[in-house]
């Protein structure tokens, strides 16, 4: 009897978990927050305040969902501490989420064989430096997919704090080794390497490009067009005919971002294809 009660708990709470983890799932497909700039209550009650977008969306579905009884259920006899909605428990369910988009597109690049990364690093607006890390491969159906795997953090493994921390070709080349190790991507299966034309990623000596081939050693280093485009571009703007061409272009381009009756006259003047 002890057994059977306790399963039949086990089953509650996880169809509790479900219910909170399909809104998790809901708003991050809709590229909506969780929660707010602040969290006022832990309790999803009838309130005026608003309490962020996981737990009105709660609050909402037990208002207007009557089929939704478990979640009703849990929210009215749950104590403060059980309702598996504060800011802690919600970062976990979105890291969770996060790993088992991750592992469905891993099993998908294994199944392709072969992959291609492309990476770069940039700096966010909160001033933390960060490398976006994105897999091509083609899939069953021979279609050619890009699939976002992630964020990583240059400093984390490489911050002196003796030191000024510096983003080297190595560290750059490092990291993203450890990451591919750390997804169990087989390292002989990539053949291509996509950056942009720095020195820091195509230096033959410290690049990026150079550390990641000697554990990457099939994968060919492929430049990113579009920054040789824009490079050449700057390059020739040293010409006068080239520079006084963009200045016009930015000029028209200005013209007509400034006026509201100018870009309508713009919109009807140019045919519907």
């Amino acid at each position: 009897m002890l057994d059977v009660k306790r399963l039949e708990q086990i089953k509650i709470n996880r169809d509790k978990i479900k219910s909170i983890i399909s809104t998790v799932h809901f708003l991050g497909k809709q590229n909506i927050s969780l929660r707010g700039h602040r969290v006022y209550s832990d309790v999803v009650e009838t309130s005026d305040v608003n309490e962020g977008n996981l737990r009105e969306f709660i609050r909402h579905r037990i208002e207007t969902c009557g089929d939704d009884l478990i979640l009703k259920n849990h929210f009215e006899t749950a104590s403060v501490r059980n309702k598996y909605i504060s800011p802690t428990i919600q970062n976990q369910l979105i890291n969770c989420c996060g790993d088992e988009i991750l592992n469905s597109t891993i099993e998908k690049i294994k199944k392709s064989k072969y992959y291609s990364i492309i990476f770069d690093e940039t700096t966010d607006i909160s001033h933390k430096s960060q490398m976006s890390l994105i897999v091509r491969y083609v899939d069953e159906n021979c279609k050619i997919c890009g699939d976002f795997l992630g964020f990583l953090d240059c400093h984390q493994e490489n911050y002196d704090f003796t030191h000024e921390p510096l983003l080297t070709g190595k560290i750059l080349g490092q990291t993203v080794i450890a990451f591919v190790n750390r997804i169990c991507l087989p390292v002989h299966n990539c053949v291509g390497i996509g950056t942009d034309t720095c020195s820091v990623m195509l230096s033959d000596t410290k690049g990026a490009v150079s550390e990641i081939r000697e554990t990457l050693i099939n994968a060919i280093a492929s430049p990113c067009y579009n920054h040789s485009l824009n490079l050449s571009i700057s390059k020739a703007t040293n010409v006068q005919a080239i520079r006084n061409t963009m200045g016009t272009i930015k000029e028209t381009i200005a013209f007509f971002n400034s006026s509201a009756k100018g870009t309508k006259l713009l919109s009807s003047s140019i045919p519907n294809n």
